[in-house]
């Protein structure tokens, strides 16, 4: 009888231990009530919702935010209300629900070989004659240096399509220049000298009109190109303006896959972020943060989780933005 007592009170003892483990809350909740500070007074001081309150008061570890998030906002409660956050965030990651995967160690340590071993043998072999072939083909390939200069020497020059263009035009200049300097060399022998003199000054005139009239369009097509190239550069830069109304967690990348922001952005801070867009945004608080994009503010409050306060969006050049939070 004696033993199925204790057996019973180890139980019992097992179970408040449980109970005491998952209750993360209460003593923030006792410490907001003997501040005479509502659930509401709370949430506006910290920009957090109701609901986030509720939920760590209650220790509902199912209900909250991604551990990170979470984290973060238990130990601005418990600063505001001058409690220790360490021992309530120790006992909220036990029960967590990613606790587990971000707890659980990994190793991926490779188990060691002995030199001893048939396998690296093998492979120590290998490199050494890897080794070999290497230093034979350099040797070669040093005999031969001078014959591959004379080669390459020897190979046509291939120009880009548009300096073929504008070679030939070039071209085609000089070969009306050279037409020029035959009108005036041979003049027909039947006709007076008067009537030669005339006739090639006529010649030479509209002809050399023609040669400066296609010179100025070849400067003006390079000055077109130009001025196009620069215009595609200047387009590809696209600029996105966060303004902060409170504290807010914020992740953003550009279209290349780069990193542009990664930490928290502090209450009245304001950034300007130049990439190309799209942009994949991720924002914690993400009602206290107004977002435009190359001078366009973007309409995101619809795409807001109401329960977290968290958005994950793609905002495309022109303010139109999607969801992804279901992708």
């Amino acid at each position: 009888m004696t033993d199925k007592n204790t057996a019973s009170d180890n139980v019992e003892n097992e179970v408040n231990d449980l109970l005491q483990k998952k209750d993360f809350g209460s003593e923030l909740r006792k410490a907001r009530e003997k501040s005479g500070m509502s659930i509401s007074d709370v949430a506006d001081s910290l920009l957090i919702s109701v609901d986030i309150i509720k939920a760590i008061e209650n220790s509902q570890a199912e209900a909250l935010p991604p551990l990170t998030f979470t984290q973060g906002y238990i130990r601005s409660y418990a600063r505001m209300l001058n409690v220790s956050a360490d021992e309530i965030i120790s006992d909220y990651a036990q029960v967590a629900p990613d606790s587990k995967q971000s707890l659980t160690p990994n190793s991926v340590l490779p188990v060691q070989k002995s030199s001893n071993d048939a396998l690296m043998k093998i492979i120590s072999f290998s490199f050494v004659i890897c080794g070999l072939i290497v230093l034979v083909f350099w040797l070669s390939k040093a005999d031969f240096n001078n014959i591959d200069t004379n080669i390459k020497d020897s190979l046509p020059v291939f120009n880009s399509p548009e300096k073929d263009v504008e070679q030939e035009q070039i071209i085609d200049i000089n070969l009306k220049e050279d037409q020029v300097s035959e009108v005036i060399e041979v003049p027909d022998e039947n006709v007076e000298a008067g009537e030669v003199s005339k006739e090639v000054a006529v010649e030479t005139s509209v002809i050399q009109e023609q040669v400066d009239s296609e010179s100025l369009a070849v400067d003006i097509q390079k000055e077109q190109s130009q001025s196009e190239q620069h215009t595609i550069t200047e387009s590809i830069t696209d600029e996105l303006v966060l303004s902060a109304l409170g504290e807010s967690w914020c992740e953003i990348e550009d279209s290349t896959g780069k990193r542009m922001f990664y930490q928290l952005l502090n209450r009245g801070q304001e950034i300007r972020l130049s990439g190309v867009a799209p942009f994949t945004v991720f924002l914690g608080n993400a009602p206290k943060v107004r977002v435009e994009i190359n001078n366009k503010i973007v309409d995101f409050e619809s795409l807001i989780n109401k329960t977290s306060n968290i958005a994950s969006i793609e905002i495309s050049k022109n303010a139109a933005v999607i969801s992804l939070s279901n992708r």
